[in-house]
């Protein structure tokens, strides 16, 4: 089966959430994130993704910035960024191919 697009705001909302849902329990990454204020940073990366998709302007801020500082807090290895890498592929394949194709074009657009 094809991957299929993400086409909405609600679509990015929904692979996030997944994504870090995974991030959060993972036994290599997990613990980076165990200080993360959830309430705070899903709408950043919703307004990231958002604005990386569909260029709508939602987002401004410096992530290279942000990451060099929790970079020095926590240092992230290679093999940390291929776990990263690997979760978040997972779950666009999740997703994207089994999950997301099943709606039709309008329920998708809701």
């Amino acid at each position: 089966m094809a991957k299929q697009d993400i086409i909405s705001r609600k679509e990015i909302e929904i692979v996030i959430n997944t994504f870090y849902e995974k991030v959060k329990v993972d036994d290599a990454i997990g613990y980076m994130f165990a200080s993360v204020d959830w309430n705070a940073h899903l709408p950043v990366m919703y307004n990231f993704w958002d604005n990386a998709l569909f260029y709508t302007g939602h987002y401004s801020g410096n992530p290279m910035e942000k990451h060099q500082k929790a970079h020095a807090a926590n240092p992230m290895t290679a093999d940390h960024f291929k776990r990263w890498l690997a979760l978040f592929e997972a779950t666009i394949n999740e997703l994207l191919v089994e999950k997301m194709p099943t709606f039709s074009r309008k329920e998708r657009e809701v």
